[in-house]
This record gives structure tokens, sequence and C-alpha cells, in this order.
């Protein structure tokens, strides 16, 4: 079992365990978002780091770091310092107030939370050698747009953690293929397309069942086969408290 091990040094540490739930997915025609597996499977993949304060923010398209007003709900709120304006460039910084060391040989990915939107502001996405650094790292939200208004609630996630093996990626060997190489994955992909091709008329012409086919979610090829292994949910454990 690898260890991920979390050293709150702020009393705004905060992190957990992602969530399949997004609010724009419940806002969709009878949560018609969810019947994608896909969406449903990173929304989970990773542990989130939440804000705990307050707040609204505006950049004024310059490059020094007082460039972003900064308005919080409550002046009086300690965890305001979890967010500031330090690099400038439009950019804005929390501070997720806990030390993350990793086991050696492993990374962590430091990234904006999956399939969550902030219209003006795009998260910025790191990897850290946690397996040495005796140091903590910043999450990190650049403007995309000047005189915006954008804003963060209390509670809401700002940022999510994801382990990556050291220079795994790297044992890939990128190959292009024709696809009459392999005629048994021809078949198989257009078997599957003029199944969804079919279904997806249906559903224009309200004669098929709602949401979409299963044969994805349930792992099952067209000829009612099941793949040997299938996964629908990632169940991450929660860090547990050993202070």
């Amino acid at each position: 079992m690898s260890l991920l091990q979390a050293y709150p040094l702020q009393p705004f540490a905060s992190v957990a365990c992602g969530t399949p739930k997004r609010k724009w997915m419940d806002q969709t025609f009878e949560n018609f978002a969810y019947a994608c597996l896909p969406l449903l499977m990173a929304n989970q993949l990773g542990w989130d780091l939440y804000c705990e304060t307050a707040f609204k923010a505006r950049w004024d398209g310059s490059d020094n770091s007082n460039a972003i007003e900064l308005v919080f709900e409550d002046e009086n709120d300690p965890f305001n310092k979890q967010v500031m304006s330090h690099f400038g460039y439009g950019i804005i910084t929390f501070n997720p107030g806990i030390l993350f060391t990793t086991q050696e040989g492993t990374n962590l990915i430091v990234k904006g939370v999956a399939n969550h939107f902030k219209d003006g502001i795009q998260p910025l996405e790191a990897m850290v050698e946690t397996d040495w650094l005796p140091f903590t790292f910043t999450m990190n939200w650049k403007f995309t747009r000047a005189n915006h208004w954008i804003s963060f609630a209390k509670g809401e996630p700002m940022g999510r953690i994801l382990p990556y093996q050291r220079s795994y990626i790297e044992t890939f060997e990128p190959v292009y293929k024709s696809i009459k190489t392999n005629p048994d994955l021809e078949n198989a992909m257009q078997e599957w397309g003029t199944s969804r091709k079919n279904h997806n008329k249906k559903l224009e012409e309200g004669s098929a069942e709602k949401a979409t086919e299963k044969n994805y979610l349930q792992g099952k090829l067209k000829d009612g086969k099941r793949v040997n292994f299938h996964q629908t949910k990632i169940s991450l454990k929660p860090f547990r408290k050993d202070l």
C-alpha cells in the first residue's frame, strides 16, 4: 500500500476525497450528465483542497502583484490569509496550509478539480516531487479576462492532488497504426458505432429509453460479453488522523 501523508500547518487546512457530484450536472435534464461514467470517474479521481474563506476578486489586466482586488465577505475572518496575490500576472494564490509527503518515486499532480468551472479564471496545474521536498506548494488560478469579478464560496473546492508514479508516462511507446491491421477491432468499432447511431436516432424520435445505452456503464461489449476488469466507482480512503 502506498502512503500519502498530510501535515496540517494552518487552521484552514482542509482536504477530502473527490466526489462525483457537480452543480452543473445536477441542472441537466433529469440528471442526464450522471449517465456519463467517464465524467463520474474523473470527478472522483483525487483528493480535493478547499477554500476556507468567501471572497470575490477582480484583475485590472496589468502584471503587478497589486493588480488584483480581493474583497472578502468577512474582513475579520482569520482564514483570509489563505488567499493572496503573490506572483502578479493575474494569478491568485491559495495556500492549502498542508505539507504533503509521498513515498520515494511518487509525485503529486496539483490541479483544478475535474469538471468544476469558473468563468474568467482558470486553475494552473503543476507536478511536485513530494517524496523529498520538505516544503509546501501553492494552488494557483490565473485570470483569463481583465475587469471581471470572480468569486469563491467558503467550503468550495479550489484544487486537487493526484499521486503520480514518477516517469510512468515515459514508459509508453506511442504508435500510429492503420485500423486495417486489426480487423477484429475495426469490426467491433463499427458495430459499436452503428448501435450508438441507432440509439441516438431513437432518442430523437422519442422512442428509446431515457438517458443512455448501458453497455459502457456495465462494461459490456455488443456481443453481450463483459470485460474482465471494469470500474464504475473510485473508492478513495479519507485522510485518517494520526496526530
